[in-house]
């Protein structure tokens, strides 16, 4: 889920999790129910564990873009794994912006439901 459009959350999914849906939610109100946080100037760019993804995203080739829509100077992100009867299974709270959950771990918890 994110704040981005629609079409920004189809292109991110297709290419990160294509047999999954991801939402959008341009209130924030899902944000708020589901505990996610505002994070500070360190947690989103300047602390060292964001500076130091930072690096090695573009040691990979993967270059920071501007973003088109959504409150990224403010919202810590967070990843649900949710099934099909809208349980959730699993949670990654993002500690700073570079803070990326284990997918695979999050799709393993979907599939022993």
């Amino acid at each position: 889920m994110g704040l981005c459009l629609p079409a920004e959350a189809r292109a991110v999914c297709g290419r990160r999790a294509p047999s999954l849906r991801c939402l959008c939610d341009r209130s924030k109100a899902a944000y708020a129910a589901y505990g996610l946080a505002d994070g500070d100037l360190f947690q989103l760019m300047l602390g060292p564990e964001v500076v130091a993804g930072y690096a090695r995203a573009a040691m990979q080739g993967h270059l920071a873009r501007p973003a088109s829509s959504g409150d990224i100077w403010r919202m810590l992100p967070g990843t649900f794994a949710i099934d099909a009867e809208g349980v959730v299974r699993a949670v990654h709270y993002a500690r700073h912006a570079g803070d990326q959950p284990d997918l695979d771990a999050m799709l393993a918890s979907l599939r022993r439901t």
